[in-house]
């Protein structure tokens, strides 16, 4: 019996194990792919890259925004705060 069910469950197997490794380890089943499903998901991996690269250029873009206005609004601060000073040197000297 073992004999006759073998060669069929042996196939079915193998799949459930390739797509199990599959979506666990993308990378480590690159050789359980065939060639033109390993460019496809290179391709795909080399897009992500590219998009990472993108966004990253985005956040940068953004901390650098963000730092410049931190610093007008620092400056802006230190401002008013030597203005009270110089109006209100009493209030001023009690910080």
């Amino acid at each position: 019996m073992l004999t006759i069910l073998l060669p069929i469950l042996l196939p079915i197997l193998a799949a459930y194990i390739i797509q199990a490794i599959r979506k666990v380890y993308p990378m480590a089943a690159l050789f359980l792919y065939g060639p033109r499903e390993s460019i496809d998901l290179m391709r795909e991996l080399r897009d992500l890259a590219r998009r990472q690269t993108a966004d990253t250029g985005r956040i940068a873009e953004c901390v650098r925004v963000i730092r410049e206005e931190t610093k007008r609004q620092t400056e802006l601060l230190g401002l008013i705060e030597w203005e009270q000073a110089i109006e209100n040197p009493a209030h001023h000297d009690r910080d």
